[in-house]
């Protein structure tokens, strides 16, 4: 029907006539009109069909009310059921409002639990606090019987003593501290400790003590301070029980505690005032009795301290007793030292406590402990240099000078002479091991070497003393910084003042003993000691002494140039002609003595790890020249040139030889006596090779200019020439070659450097014989029949080949 009538389906049957009854007139007169019979026959059934449904309701509403006339006793039953339930629910509507009431009753009592939880928590957190704070307070300030006992009874040495002297400085410091935090518990025992720590007459009574201020502890209308469970004791106030509130209008833990709000907890009467304390206060009270027992625990009415010697006294005095002990002759210094480290806290009591007294006792320290050093080194010192060997080197032992006869004690009766011993002027020997091995050893004992019959050279004395010193310089520097607490510049200059003495008459003293020494190896030794005890003090971490190495370190630089200068004048004034025993090839004693005085400075310089200096060089150079002049003077008193070359070379060899052996580095000196002998072997090999293959080597000089110019005219003028070369080489080079290797080897002392030069002299024999060849083979000589005579140059190596020394 819906689908007939084109009606939606989503419209039901009253929806539909409802459009109909509000539809416009006029569209349904002009649908009619234009349906004509089909509309007509629809509306026909539309009507049949709603009178259906009508006759269909009102039968449905018939069926309805006889069912409810039927039912009516159950509707009343429901209608009834539904009224009781209405009852129920409104008796369980007022339970619930009930409950919802107590709930919030047991909110409220929950919130006020929670906030009286929080308080309680607060209070105590607070109370712990105090009895912590309040129970160090009292430690720390109280006085106790057994300290007073110590302090005035025991002995200074006691460590019953120095363990109550910290205490004591601890509660000193204490006071001071609480001086700013307004504490009146500071001057109830302030008295006390001050009489422990300066000596004074001093009687002191309970009276004393409440003259102080001490009085029963003050509270105020809103709150009050008391304190239980002490018993009497100084160590604690476990038993003490304090209440803080924390509401912004109170004030919290002040001085002992700092509280969110910036308040302070005063310390009154040797404990504290709370401010307003509201309904707050701390169980019990304590008696001024009981407090003063707290503060001072021991009544000094009871003991006669009168007079009596207390810290600061008793400290001055045992410490002045150390010092003096130093003043004891042949006393062991570093025993009263050692006791004076180990309190070393004493010094620190007096420099907390009593300035005036640790300056005397600084200055008294400074005063005999300098004595001492100065005593002990000028003693020391004087009996050192009697150890000093008799033969040392003197004016008379100089580079240039002879040997000399030492006239014998028989006189005339003796047959044999006795040679001046210069061996220990001029050779090193092992004292090089004083910059190395023997820089640390031990320093000599004066009446021990005595016994043993030792003697020493001055650079063992030197090294001993000064090493003494650097041992005595370590020492001290450390006790000055620990004992007297100092550090930096100001601990440098104390320990400058307590050797000052010590170091000027050790300058003096070497002053002297460095201006009467002619010894050039000693001085040199000594310098070098100088810069390896300078840098083992640095290594020690001490001040260096720079002033007084350095000024020792001027004095031997002096005296050694001075000396080197006497050596080398002492040279230069040898008359040549006049020396004993005469001249000749050989190498002179003099050079030997350069070579090993020479060679001693090297090795030294070597041994302690450094170049040599720039002033060191120059006084070797100054040193070489002037022998150098002596060596052209040595051979210019020989007669033949080859002569005059062999005395040059032995000598020059014999100098390169005595340094090669001990000196691993190279060096000036070194490369200069070089030179100056490949100088002369170079023409000694000239001069050698001249008597023997003089023709040949004229020949070449002659004609290897005129090759080079092509001068081929020149050159036929020399055909004879070359034949008489050719045909006298081939003759006797054999010979020749022989004969120079006998007069080479024969002339040099050194075998070794003899066979370099023979080595020399052939191979300067063969480039001469190749370039005669190479003339030979020149244009202008070939029609020269000798030139078929000529030796092979290789039969010739060949055979110089047997004269190659095997070592």
């Amino acid at each position: 029907m819906a689908a007939s009538g084109g009606v939606p389906k989503s419209k039901t049957l009253e929806d539909c006539l409802d459009d109909f009854a509000n539809a416009d007139p006029e569209v349904i007169r002009r649908a009619l009109a234009a349906g004509g019979n089909d509309i007509r026959e629809y509306t026909g059934k539309f009507m049949l069909l709603l009178c259906s449904i009508k006759e269909q309701l009102k039968t449905t509403h018939l069926d309805a009310v006889k069912d409810c006339i039927e039912n009516a006793d159950k509707l009343c039953d429901l209608h009834q059921q539904i009224t009781e339930c209405d009852q129920v629910f409104e008796k369980l509507e007022q339970m619930l409002i009930g409950f919802q009431s107590e709930l919030g009753s047991l909110s409220t009592d929950m919130s006020r639990l929670q906030e009286q939880s929080v308080s309680i928590s607060l209070e105590l957190e607070n109370r712990q606090k105090v009895r912590g704070e309040l129970s160090q307070f009292v430690d720390d300030i109280v006085v106790s019987q057994q300290m007073i006992k110590a302090i005035l009874e025991a002995d200074t040495g006691d460590r019953v003593f120095l363990e109550q002297l910290h205490e004591l400085q601890h509660k000193l410091q204490f006071l001071r501290a609480q001086e700013f935090k307004e504490a009146r518990a500071v001057s109830d025992v302030q008295g006390t400790l001050d009489a422990l720590k300066v000596k004074r007459a001093v009687g002191f009574r309970l009276a004393a003590v409440q003259a102080h201020g001490l009085s029963t502890l003050s509270t105020d209308a809103a709150g009050e301070l008391d304190v239980l469970g002490h018993d009497g004791h100084s160590l604690g106030v476990d038993g003490a029980k304090v209440g803080i509130l924390e509401e912004s209008d109170e004030v919290c833990l002040g001085g002992l505690l700092e509280g969110h709000h910036g308040g302070r907890l005063e310390a009154e009467v040797g404990l504290v005032v709370l401010g307003d304390l509201a309904d707050q206060t701390l169980e019990g009270k304590l008696a001024d009795e009981q407090l003063r027992g707290l503060l001072v625990a021991t009544d000094l009415t009871k003991s006669n301290v009168t007079g009596t010697a207390t810290a600061l006294e008793k400290i001055r005095e045992w410490t002045l007793q150390k010092i003096y002990l130093f003043r004891k002759p042949l006393a062991n210094y570093q025993v009263p030292q050692m006791q004076m480290l180990k309190n070393r806290f004493f010094y620190e009591f007096l420099l907390a406590n009593e300035r005036n007294v640790a300056k005397e006792i600084q200055e008294e320290y400074v005063d005999t402990i300098s004595k001492m050093y100065f005593s002990y080194f000028k003693t020391y010192t004087s009996r050192l240099f009697k150890l000093m060997m008799s033969d040392c080197a003197t004016k008379e032992d100089l580079l240039g000078a002879e040997d000399t006869v030492k006239s014998s004690a028989l006189g005339f009766f003796s047959s044999k002479p006795q040679v001046r011993n210069r061996a220990t002027v001029f050779s090193l020997g092992h004292r090089q091991t004083l910059v190395t091995d023997d820089l640390l050893a031990p320093i000599i004992i004066p009446h021990a070497a005595q016994e043993g019959g030792q003697k020493f050279q001055f650079e063992s004395l030197f090294r001993s003393i000064n090493f003494a010193l650097v041992d005595h310089a370590s020492h001290e520097f450390l006790f000055l910084t620990d004992f007297f607490l100092l550090s930096g510049q100001s601990a440098i200059d104390l320990h400058n003042k307590v050797l000052a003495r010590s170091l000027t008459q050790l300058t003096r003293e070497w002053d002297d003993r460095i201006s009467t020494n002619f010894d050039a190896i000693s001085l040199y030794v000594c310098i070098c000691l100088c810069d390896k005890l300078q840098s083992l003090l640095k290594q020690r971490n001490v001040p260096s002494l720079a002033v007084y190495w350095d000024a020792i370190s001027n004095q031997l630089w002096v005296r050694f140039d001075q000396l080197m200068a006497m050596h080398n004048e002492s040279v230069r004034a040898i008359d040549v002609r006049k020396l004993q025993p005469p001249l000749d090839t050989r190498p002179h004693y003099i050079i030997r003595r350069y070579a090993e005085l020479t060679c001693a400075f090297l090795v030294v310089t070597e041994s302690c790890g450094k170049q040599v200096s720039k002033k060191m060089e120059a006084i070797l150079e100054s040193s070489e020249d002037a022998i150098e002049q002596l060596l052209l003077r040595f051979s210019a008193q020989l007669l033949g040139s080859r002569d005059k070359l062999i005395v040059l070379i032995n000598n020059y060899d014999l100098i390169l030889t005595i340094i090669d052996e001990r000196v691993a580095h190279d060096n000036r000196v070194h490369q200069i006596i070089h030179e100056l002998m490949q100088k002369s072997i170079g023409e000694f090999v000239e001069v050698s090779l001249s008597p023997h293959f003089g023709p040949l080597i004229s020949f070449v000089n002659e004609c290897e200019p005129l090759v080079n110019q092509q001068a081929t005219n020149l050159l036929v003028r020399y055909n004879d020439k070359l034949t008489s070369v050719i045909r006298s080489f081939s003759a006797n080079w054999k010979r020749s070659i022989d004969g120079i290797n006998g007069e080479i080897v024969k002339s040099f002392t050194n075998f070794k450097n003899g066979t370099n030069i023979l080595q020399s002299a052939f191979t300067q024999l063969v480039q001469y014989y190749q370039r005669f060849s190479k003339i030979a083979q020149h244009d202008a000589f070939r029609d020269c029949p000798a030139r078929q005579e000529m030796v092979n140059v290789h039969v010739i190596i060949v055979e110089l080949k047997k004269y190659k020394p095997v070592y």
